[in-house]
């Protein structure tokens, strides 16, 4: 139910009625998926023959006038995955766990993922971080 309203200089904001924990939360968005979103935006603009106010929503539905439900998400998700080649079995939550891996691999702190993928405990947020080997053989040389 994301809105264009959502997008707010280098942040999207959460509302609270949209998340789980009932909690407003923002999460600073990336250079590079700003400079994307300018150009869903103009696409957007194109598609709809308007610019998008502040209360449409990013991904609209069939009709244009509602927002994508989950089901066609899914299988949009599904039928990109299959277009780019990529490894089946991923699904519309796998970038979540992807940065949470990605960033503690890098070194970042908990806190800090936990703040981008909206985790109120390490407890959960450690589900979906994934050690590879090579933080294994990190883990080791360390105690040398």
């Amino acid at each position: 139910l994301l809105r264009w309203l959502a997008i707010q200089d280098s942040q999207l904001i959460f509302l609270k009625r949209t998340t789980k924990t009932k909690t407003t939360r923002s999460v600073l968005l990336h250079n590079r998926l700003i400079d994307e979103l300018k150009a869903y935006r103009e696409f957007w603009a194109n598609k709809y023959g308007r610019v998008p106010s502040g209360r449409d929503y990013l991904f609209q539905g069939r009709w244009g006038n509602e927002p994508l439900t989950r089901q066609w998400g899914h299988k949009s998700w599904h039928k990109a995955i299959k277009k780019a080649a990529l490894k089946a079995g991923t699904s519309t939550h796998s970038p979540r766990r992807s940065l949470a891996t990605t960033m503690h691999s890098k070194g970042i702190g908990l806190k800090t993922i936990a703040s981008f993928t909206g985790h109120t405990s390490t407890d959960q947020l450690c589900r979906y971080v994934d050690v590879g080997l090579k933080e294994k053989i990190k883990a080791l040389e360390a105690l040398t």
